[in-house]
Parts: C-alpha cells; structure tokens; sequence
C-alpha cells in the first residue's frame, strides 16, 4: 500500500482535481467503483486520513481538529489489473477553511486558506509467478543420497496456517513413494520461514507446519509415524536473504 498526501498550490478547486484524478485513474486503466462530490463532513475526514471506520471518542476526538479545517471535500475510488497486478485506488480532495500548520513527521506544513490537498492511496497486489515443477522420488532420493537435505517447495500453507493445502498432493505422493521404496528410510521434516513477524511466532508456526506434513503422511499414505520427525526451525536457517518477496519465497519451505 502506497499514500501519498499532496500539498497544492492554490488556485485548484475540489471538482476540479478530482475530474482531474478521475480522468487519470481512467487512463492507468481503472474502472470507478464510487465517488462522492464535494461536500462537508469532519467525520468523513478523520475517517480517511487516519482509515477508521468509526467516529473517534474520548482521546481520539483531538484528531477531529484535523476534520474541523476542511470546508470542501471530495472521494473517488477505482480497481482493475494494471501490469499484472490487481490495484485499488482513491483520492480524496479538501481545501481548507482557515490558515493553519500541520505536522506529518518531516517538519510543519504552512497551508493558507483555500490550499487543497490531496491523498492518493494505491494499493496493488503483486502478481507471483509459480513456476513449480513437481519434484519426483527419484529426485528426492537423490538429493538425499548425495547431500542429505531435500527443499520441497510443492507443500503449501496459507499465510500463517499450518493445514496442508490440496495443492501440496503431487508433492506428498512422491515423498510417500519414496519411502514405501525404501523401507529403511527415516526422515526429519523440517518447517521453515521467512523472517516476517516474531520470532516467537514464526517458530511456533513452523513447528505446526512440520508437524502437520508428518500428519498427512501417516494419516494419508499409512506411513509409520517412528520413521518421521518433525522439526520447527522458524527464521533461523535461511536459505536466501529476507531482502526481497522472492528471496522470502525461497525461504519459506518445508525441508
């Protein structure tokens, strides 16, 4: 998510930015889900800057000062794909009754008396790219003949879950396989994550992963739960650095 607050030069009027705005989420290809032509509302304005859907009470009512200035405001919304990726947008425009100074965490702003100013929040959901190739027993028997470890990253979770999502079956067929072939084979599944969050949390949550894998196994596919363990490792064994979603990606695996 994305707010930008613009100061504007005077000299702009409410409608006038936002048929401004309208035209341009237009042209970035976003279709209009709502608008609100000018009008006055203190509330509406605490609502938007501090994005709470409620009238503030007891010390939060000092934050309906920051309503109390606006004489004209006006909201437009919009949503559609842009590049790949899902993006909701919204402007919200006011000027201003009075003279007065604000401070937003960079020094006070001087605004004078019909000084617009404009929020703009962009919110886009990053398309991911899953090339997953399903990886076989033979593959996997390999990997541990030759270095002992495996990275499986065909088992899927949903964010901050521990059940296996179905998706993971061609995955879990072939760990299964694998060790309905070689009998004498013990394993250690391990979870592992990216470094989002406690680390308290994440530990915890990995845990819960491996363990659930270790589940299905036995509970699924009749594998002899003493030839499984599971293994929570959390942020602690990474296999990329937590300095980009794809690289997190990588991290975030069962082992």
């Amino acid at each position: 998510m994305t707010r930008i607050i613009y100061h504007v030069l005077p000299g702009h009027t409410v409608l006038e930015l936002l048929r401004n705005y309208e035209h341009a989420l237009a042209d970035a290809g976003l279709a209009q889900t709502a608008e609100r032509l000018p009008f006055a509302d203190r509330i509406f304005a605490y609502q938007v800057y501090h994005q709470g859907w409620q009238a503030p009470s007891g010390a939060d009512a000092v934050w309906l000062q920051w309503g109390e200035v606006w004489q004209q405001m006006a909201y437009v919304t919009a949503k559609g794909a842009v590049a790949g990726q899902d993006v909701n947008g919204a402007v919200w425009v006011g000027n201003h009754n009075k003279a007065y100074d604000v401070d937003f965490g960079h020094g006070p702003i001087h605004f004078m008396t019909d000084d617009p100013t404009v929020i703009v929040d962009v919110v886009a959901k990053k398309s991911v790219d899953i090339n997953m190739v399903t990886v076989k027993a033979s593959d996997i028997a390999d990997a541990l003949a030759t270095k002992g470890t495996i990275d499986l990253y065909g088992i899927l979770f949903d964010v901050d879950k521990t059940d296996v999502k179905p998706e993971s079956s061609k995955t879990l067929d072939e760990v299964a396989s694998l060790m309905k072939i070689d009998r004498s084979l013990k394993l250690e599944i391990s979870g592992h994550t990216d470094n989002t969050g406690e680390k308290d949390h994440n530990l915890k949550l990995s845990e819960g992963r491996a363990q659930a894998v270790v589940d299905v196994l036995t509970k699924k596919y009749g594998i002899d739960a003493a030839r499984l363990a599971a293994k929570g490792y959390g942020d602690t064994k990474p296999v990329a650095p937590n300095d980009s979603e794809a690289n997190k990606a990588k991290n975030r695996r069962v082992e």
